[in-house]
């Protein structure tokens, strides 16, 4: 714990990260109740002490799962942290070395990218949804359509390889 720098989130911001063990290491002291879960982000392991609120959705999550963590303002005063599943693997099958037996994590880039990518589709098809909802409910069909859309983005193949045609001339495309 003393080697991992904390991950601290300001209020209205969000970072993005990769769960590295299965469950919190979890204590108590003076303040209380504590859950400490390790992510990576940004390619570095950091540590981040789960609210309440937080820890009832870490929780349920596994070694590899990505998740957002905002922190947001409460209305009357205060702060809360919520935690948004945004893609689950099974890391176990997926992504382990063979050869030393450690985990391999994809770059926060490439999974910033990739949630851009969900956000961009996601807003887009609610935008062309002919509805007489308002804003709050488009917000709140982005929020659900999200995580689906970052699932889809994250099984995409890595290399893809576009087959061009052959190029065929005819007759009376010949300059004489």
């Amino acid at each position: 714990m003393a080697n991992k720098p904390e991950l601290k989130i300001e209020i209205n911001e969000s970072e993005i990260g990769t769960l590295l063990f299965d469950k919190p290491v979890s204590g108590t002291n003076s303040n209380g109740e504590w859950n400490m879960y390790t992510l990576e982000v940004d390619g570095k392991e950091m540590v981040h002490f789960a609210s309440e609120n937080a820890h009832n959705t870490l929780k349920g999550c596994s070694r590899g799962d990505t998740v957002s963590i905002e922190h947001k303002p409460r209305p009357k005063g205060g702060s809360m942290y919520i935690v948004d599943i945004v893609g689950q693997s099974d890391i176990k099958s997926k992504n382990t070395n063979a050869n030393n037996n450690s985990s391999v994590f994809s770059d926060d880039r490439s999974l910033s990218i990739k949630w851009g990518m969900a956000f961009n589709n996601a807003t887009r098809l609610v935008a062309n949804i002919s509805t007489d909802e308002g804003v709050v409910d488009k917000v709140a069909l982005i929020k659900d359509i999200m995580p689906s859309m970052f699932e889809i983005a994250c099984s995409m193949p890595k290399n893809q390889s576009v087959e061009e045609p052959a190029a065929q001339e005819k007759d009376d495309d010949l300059p004489f």
